[in-house]
């Protein structure tokens, strides 16, 4: 074979090298973009799941809040007029109003979805129990909670602030009441003992004077209804 020929053979096989090279660097290159996009799509799906994670854990903690929060509505409600019956004091209130809170508490709570939810009950270092001065009550409570998600997201803390005032609407109502029976023509001694007699149970005291009733709350708030 000439040296002619050779040299033809030698240039072809040289190209067909660059193109194999290209063809190899063509390969590499859709792989690593495959890769890319590849890790670009599970980062963004993790972010998603993440953020999804987030919202159901702080979702499922402000159910918990909600529901605590309804506990101790009914509680309050329930301690009044309980107490009251009973001629307890407003301290006799407040041990209810615990009491029913850690009911709750102790029952516990069960989500799909979640490796934990742990609630400590209420004692008299993370609730506190304020009268108003219109006889509802104040309740604030930070309570030690746990509530992990099975993503690990975590919760940590429960807060609870409600405000009852179903006492002073009682008393206003009691007030209308008797302003509507000296409206019906009786005496204001009369409704007055008649009124005092009926609702003593309910740790409340009725003044009337020169048309105008006053209710007085064993709480601390009074109602007038001229």
């Amino acid at each position: 074979m000439s040296s002619r020929s050779r040299s033809r053979f030698s240039g072809r096989d040289r190209g067909f090298a660059v193109l194999a090279v290209f063809a190899v660097m063509a390969i590499l290159i859709s792989a690593l973009a495959a890769e890319t996009l590849r890790q670009s799509y599970r980062r963004q799906a993790e972010t998603i799941n993440l953020l999804s994670s987030i919202a159901t854990t702080r979702a499922t903690a402000s159910c918990i809040e909600r529901e605590l929060s309804e506990v101790v509505r009914s509680g309050v409600l329930a301690s009044m007029y309980g107490t009251g019956m009973l001629g307890e004091n407003s301290e006799r209130v407040e041990e209810r109003i615990v009491s029913f809170l850690n009911a709750r508490i102790e029952k516990g709570w069960s989500f799909s979805g979640f490796r934990e939810i742990s609630v400590h009950p209420a004692d008299e270092n993370s609730i506190s129990l304020l009268w108003m001065p219109d006889g509802s009550l104040r309740v604030e409570a930070s309570l030690r909670a746990r509530i992990l998600h099975i993503s690990g997201v975590e919760v940590c803390g429960l807060r609870i602030e409600e405000r009852v005032s179903p006492r002073f609407l009682r008393l206003a109502r009691l007030a209308r009441l008797a302003a509507e029976m000296l409206g019906s023509g009786a005496g204001e001694d009369e409704v007055e003992n008649e009124m005092n007699l009926r609702y003593a149970c309910e740790l409340v005291r009725f003044e009337i004077s020169g048309g105008q009733v006053t209710v007085w709350d064993l709480y601390g708030g009074q109602v007038i209804l001229a």
